[in-house]
């Protein structure tokens, strides 16, 4: 079963490191580096695809929060990360009728609210999952080979290897998302922009 500390150690070991680490806590070059890089990445690969263990579904709660662009604001969830698309009860909306909508940071305080024209929405979201156990297999190889690239600096690996554990990483998403792909059938489709951008 997967841990944060098994990916670490896999992402160490493809950077030609041998001196695993038992916690992300633990006193070590290694330790620091790993601890320094995960969470961002993780996000990153999270952020990705639609990957069907993070998705979510959530009927918004609406604010009295005032816009003057837009008639409703609503209230994000706590764990949402990237809102996928907006739809309405229990209708899907077809991908030419999508609801335009905007994030931003709500007037006071730090939360997130999303904008737009339409009353009584629901999200279909990427939720932040931090607990590896629920990630696919493919998705912590991916993890483990994103991590990797960004390792590559501080554990002085050859920037050419550093470059392939990137390509790497793109690759294993690629493949993680078509097994996902494979594994379901929405009614509405998919976001097809799973691949990382080139640095």
């Amino acid at each position: 079963m997967a841990s944060e500390v098994t990916i670490c150690n896999q992402a160490l070991l493809r950077c030609g490191v041998k001196a695993i680490i038992q916690s992300r806590s633990d006193d070590s070059e290694e330790a620091e580096a790993c601890d320094a890089f995960f969470d961002q990445v993780r996000d990153r690969v999270l952020a990705s695809f639609n990957w069907p263990f993070a998705r979510r579904k959530k009927e918004l709660a609406l604010l009295l929060e005032e816009d003057l662009e837009w008639e409703y604001v609503y209230q994000l969830p706590s764990d949402c990360m990237i809102v996928r698309r907006l739809t309405v009860g229990l209708r899907q909306v077809l991908s030419d009728q999508e609801i335009p909508y905007e994030m931003r940071s709500a007037t006071a305080g730090e939360t997130r609210v999303l904008c737009c024209d339409v009353p009584n929405v629901t999200a279909v979201y990427t939720a932040k999952v931090t607990d590896p156990t629920k990630w696919s297999p493919l998705f912590c190889d991916a993890l483990s080979w994103l991590l990797a690239h960004e390792l590559a600096m501080p554990m002085s690996v050859k920037p050419e290897l550093q470059q392939a554990f990137f390509r790497n990483a793109q690759m294993a998403i690629g493949e993680a998302a078509a097994q996902a792909f494979r594994e379901q059938r929405e009614d509405f489709p998919l976001d097809s922009e799973f691949i990382l951008e080139r640095r």
